[in-house]
């Protein structure tokens, strides 16, 4: 499982580096949880960027003045745009948009086909609705299974959300280096004398010189046989790797209850890991025998459903060792066992790299999805760098403590 979780680091990592060389070493100072988007606006054109509490549609901005100013990685020279920079620039967006591509694929849940994913778009058109949203802190992206509509005319919405690493570089992406390479495909065509094409992005995986046209499944395959032959050493293609992560969701990401009903997803006492069966795009019953699909339900992104799905992602996030809400420190990175939300209790014990809490509470890596109820009432524990830091409700019996330098 250890080499399987590699995967999902491997993409993390990789657009870590290039956006940054895409941003030119600034960081922005990003809050998914400040940010506004409205999930019922269907205006076309519209997306979170364009939400005026965010003020984000002129931020790529101040990026194309980093570009532009003179420096050793700059795209101008003499007071004009170096082509030749520009040139190798643009070619590393797209090098970064493949290993978003790779991120989609592994880091939000069971692998989406691609018949869903690719049709992706960033904002909403005259004819459909975008597929990227801002949720209760998080970047959400939405597929909208064609296997089901043509069965039952009616959508069947599967949510995924990133974790917080893979938000922060789809964030960068959309409202700053995305709109700068925009931007500098008009320039090329004045340059060259040709006429200016409407360059505006609707597709999320598309090419610069055709963004009305989807990338095809090729694609995906490409990238994820390339990352799998230098991860694992063998190269694996998109159908097998999303049988793997739907047979390692069955096995080992579930939660394990009292005994029910596993074909059950209506009734009141139905479990909540018919969420991974809907994530997959199956109900429990036809996933289970021939993979059909009822697409009568769910049908709409109701908050109720909406949280149930950001309940599977942040278990997948669990599995991948991936902090799901809070960026873990850059001068001081968490162990690689302790990345994502962890119980610590006596029947579970922590691992030698992981601080032991006060005995009956929780330690929790993200922002916590669990309690303990304990004789002074509920307490949480929460990772930052330095400190422990206990619920108001605890705070007087048990004061802050600094994490021994040796943790």
């Amino acid at each position: 499982m250890q080499e399987f979780r590699r995967l999902s680091e491997y993409f993390v990592s990789q657009a870590e580096t290039v956006c940054q060389e895409l941003m030119f070493k600034w960081k922005p100072p990003i809050n998914l949880a400040a940010v506004k988007d409205d999930l019922a606006n269907r205006t076309a054109g519209f997306s979170f960027i364009h939400h005026r509490a965010n003020r984000l549609d002129k931020a790529y901005l101040d990026l194309m003045n980093l570009a532009y100013e003179p420096g050793p990685n700059s795209l101008s020279r003499r007071g004009t745009w170096d082509w030749e920079s520009v040139f190798r620039y643009r070619k590393k967006v797209q090098s970064l948009l493949l290993m978003i591509l790779g991120m989609f694929a592994s880091t939000g849940g069971q692998f989406p086909r691609t018949t869903e994913l690719f049709p992706l778009e960033i904002c909403n058109s005259t004819t459909s609705e975008r597929g990227i949203y801002v949720y209760n802190g998080s970047i959400v992206f939405v597929t909208r299974h064609n296997k089901a509509k043509r069965s039952t005319n009616r959508e069947f919405n599967v949510v995924r959300f990133l974790p917080v690493r893979a938000g922060h570089i789809l964030y960068q992406y959309l409202v700053y280096i995305l709109p700068l390479d925009t931007m500098l495909g008009r320039e090329q065509d004045h340059l060259h004398g040709r006429q200016v094409k409407t360059r505006e992005r609707r597709l999320l995986f598309s090419d610069p010189d055709e963004p009305g046209h989807q990338w095809r499944a090729v694609r995906l395959t490409a990238v994820l046989q390339q990352a799998t032959r230098r991860v694992w050493g063998q190269p694996i293609n998109a159908r097998i790797y999303r049988q793997l992560s739907i047979g390692i969701t069955g096995k080992h990401v579930q939660e394990v209850h009292r005994p029910f009903n596993r074909f059950d997803d209506k009734s009141a006492q139905a479990s909540p890991n018919v969420v991974f069966a809907w994530q997959s795009g199956h109900r429990p019953l036809q996933r289970a025998s021939t993979y059909g699909l009822d697409g009568a339900f769910p049908t709409k992104l109701q908050p109720h459903l909406l949280q149930l799905y950001e309940w599977a992602s942040v278990k997948w996030h669990e599995f991948i060792h991936q902090p799901s809400k809070v960026m873990p420190s850059a001068a001081r990175p968490l162990p690689s066992t302790a990345v994502a939300t962890t119980r610590v209790d006596a029947n579970r014990p922590c691992s030698p790299e992981i601080l032991q809490p006060p005995p009956n509470f929780i330690l929790v890596w993200n922002d916590g999805h669990s309690t303990y109820k304990t004789g002074l009432g509920v307490g949480f524990w929460f990772f930052i760098p330095r400190f422990l830091i206990p619920h108001p409700n605890v705070l007087s019996q048990h004061p802050i403590k600094p994490i021994p330098t040796h943790v």
